[in-house]
């Protein structure tokens, strides 16, 4: 089911801000829950038009903290990589076993040579 769509503009209405605060009260409650449900690290910044600074959830180091890791040479960036040298290498062994190469996209393909002439060396 479609939500209603969300028309994104000044509120020059006082009253009508209120409508803003309660989406943004709602956001920061979702990231927060998330975060504590499901054990991840998460953070919130909404900048306003309306406000003087940013609102930020938990705290400004905390969020610093979680944008650092998605930074080239982060933790999550790593992982990433590593997780696709260990899909190459499946790959590798299931094309050595006889799996088409018909249906990969070229990126891959190129990986896949990589990683093979990497194993040659």
């Amino acid at each position: 089911m479609a939500g209603k769509k969300v028309k994104f503009a000044l509120i020059s209405n006082e009253s009508a801000r209120t409508t803003f605060k309660k989406r943004k009260n709602g956001l920061m409650k979702n990231v927060s829950e998330l975060s504590t449900l499901c054990g991840v690290s998460a953070c919130a910044i909404i900048y306003s038009l309306y406000g003087k600074c940013l609102d930020v959830w938990p705290s400004i180091s905390d969020a610093q903290r979680v944008l650092a890791r998605f930074e080239p040479g982060g933790i999550p960036l790593q992982k990433e990589k590593e997780n696709q040298g260990h899909e190459m290498t499946r790959l590798m062994y299931q094309t050595l076993a006889g799996k088409s190469l018909n249906d990969m996209v070229i990126g891959d393909l190129n990986d896949l040579a990589w990683l093979v002439d990497e194993k040659l060396k």
